[in-house]
């Protein structure tokens, strides 16, 4: 028998807790695990829902759409506690596929007036964005995230938040870039060089949390 360790069996034991999410979303995410779409952890929404709940967040801005799954969890989770027409969700988006995909969801899911999907590289599109956004979620491409980090934080007023997921890269992040594969090293310096920029980025408060994949929330001062 393989017994789990603690963290892994806390992680499944928190997420028992966690509210169910609507029956088309759940469909999506189940659609999602079936053909190894990666989307983000059950244990990451739980947080996720946490700090929107807390931010209560009306311009919302995400930088990797993938499928859609994650602007529609988001709005599912502001629709809990504010009108529909208060929100709004920016989600940028670089594979035509992915954005394609992510279109028809969010017409499946009639959200098309509060979802805006942007499909283009983000280190662009961010220069054309209308500051500020209370709340940015950062999914995209890992490498691109210490290029992201200056123009996002030009996006936020004092008390926005910034939340960047899988800044740990399943642990390869804690390890000597010595002790990971050649070809992941790249990520690995530049994932090391944007935690280091949000800690000590003078216009910042950032926190580092073993959340899913590993998350770091920063708070523009």
């Amino acid at each position: 028998m393989i017994l789990q360790s603690f963290p892994d069996r806390f992680s499944v034991f928190a997420e028992s807790f966690e509210p169910d999410l609507s029956p088309k979303l759940e469909k999506l995410r189940l659609d999602a695990e079936r053909e190894k779409i990666p989307i983000i952890r059950r244990e990451m929404q739980g947080f996720l829902r946490f700090l929107l709940h807390v931010r209560k967040p009306s311009r919302v801005l995400e930088i990797g759409s993938g499928i859609g799954f994650s602007a529609l969890f988001m709005l599912s989770c502001l629709e809990e506690i504010m009108e529909l027409s208060d929100i709004h969700i920016d989600s940028i988006e670089i594979n035509p596929d992915h954005v394609r995909e992510a279109t028809e969801h969010v017409s499946r899911f009639d959200a098309d007036k509060s979802i805006n999907l942007i499909e283009g590289d983000a280190c662009e599109e961010l220069d054309q964005l209308i500051a500020p956004y209370d709340f940015i979620f950062l999914d995209g491409p890992k490498a691109q995230y210490p290029l992201y980090l200056p123009k996002l934080i030009d996006l936020l007023n004092p008390g926005d938040m910034l939340v960047a997921d899988n800044v740990l890269k399943e642990g390869e992040i804690i390890k000597s870039k010595y002790a990971v594969e050649r070809r992941q090293r790249t990520i690995h310096m530049r994932m090391r060089e944007f935690l280091n920029q949000a800690m000590h980025d003078e216009r910042l408060t950032s926190t580092v949390l073993s959340v899913g994949d590993g998350v770091c929330v920063s708070v523009r001062k």
